[in-house]
């Protein structure tokens, strides 16, 4: 089973989704994960640009949602792509452009949510009202909440400076990566190659936000293991208190059958 599942998902086209999703799965990939890239989207971007470039080990899948029909299909096909992919995959990087037909519930399947944006005002807000309407899948106390990566790209030198980002109220607690740059080695680069092998300033951004995305699955892996560790602990704590009270149960019947016999 995929020990960590990714989805990098927007509302809004042009902020460098499908750049992110193929990548990224680049990136995990060329540091020990075996990786899919599962692209939801239906013009296939991502598995374009990874089918196009060199090969680097990354399963690649492009399954666009059958949205057309409505209902609950086409998450419950998602679903079952995403699961049939994880028995093969460490981590699964799945992209996907967001629309109000797909049911808040499918976010559970994750353990971490990726959302691009661009750092003007206008997007800034729209980027908040999306995860507005999302906000009780992160705020859940019922089912494990995924975490939120919140990732600021196609980021100018002028606009590093700006601050908009830190003055925007978001309704959600998240984390914010650090800024993927623009730069024309992502242009240039598509289905020829990968941005984290440039030296530029967009390649060195991008490699700093593949990092944070690794520690993320490191910070997730280590909590795996405890919560296991524990629930062994617990389960080898109920086994001797079982034993204990069989053997006890035992000897109170031996005691009886002499008592009476």
């Amino acid at each position: 089973m995929a020990e960590f599942k990714i989805l990098v998902t927007s509302q809004k086209g042009g902020v460098g989704k499908s750049t992110i999703s193929a990548n990224l799965a680049a990136y995990l990939s060329q540091h020990n994960h075996k990786v899919a890239l599962l692209d939801y989207d239906l013009h296939g971007s991502s598995s374009k640009w990874l089918n196009g470039a060199p090969k680097i080990g990354v399963h690649i899948q492009h399954s666009p949602l059958p949205l057309e029909i409505g209902g609950g299909r086409p998450v419950h096909e998602a679903k079952q792509k995403l699961k049939r992919l994880c028995y093969t995959n460490e981590v699964v990087v799945a992209d996907l452009t967001w629309t109000d037909s797909i049911s808040a519930e499918f976010l559970f399947e994750f353990d971490l949510v990726i959302v691009p944006t661009s750092v003007s005002e206008i997007e800034l807000n729209a980027t908040a009202e999306f995860l507005d309407r999302l906000s009780w899948v992160f705020q859940s106390t019922i089912y494990k909440p995924p975490q939120l990566l919140l990732c600021p790209t196609r980021v100018s030198h002028e606009q590093m400076a700006d601050d908009s980002i830190f003055k925007q109220y978001f309704p959600v607690s998240l984390m914010l990566a650090p800024a993927v740059l623009e730069g024309h080695s992502a242009k240039q680069l598509y289905m020829r190659g990968y941005i984290h092998d440039f030296n530029d300033a967009c390649g060195s951004s991008f490699r700093e936000f593949g990092n944070a995305v690794i520690s993320v699955i490191a910070q997730h892996k280590q909590a795996h293991m405890t919560h296991t560790s524990t629930s062994n602990l617990r389960m080898k704590a109920l086994l001797h208190m079982a034993a204990r009270y069989e053997s006890k149960m035992d000897s109170a019947f031996v005691n009886f059958f002499h008592q009476n016999s």
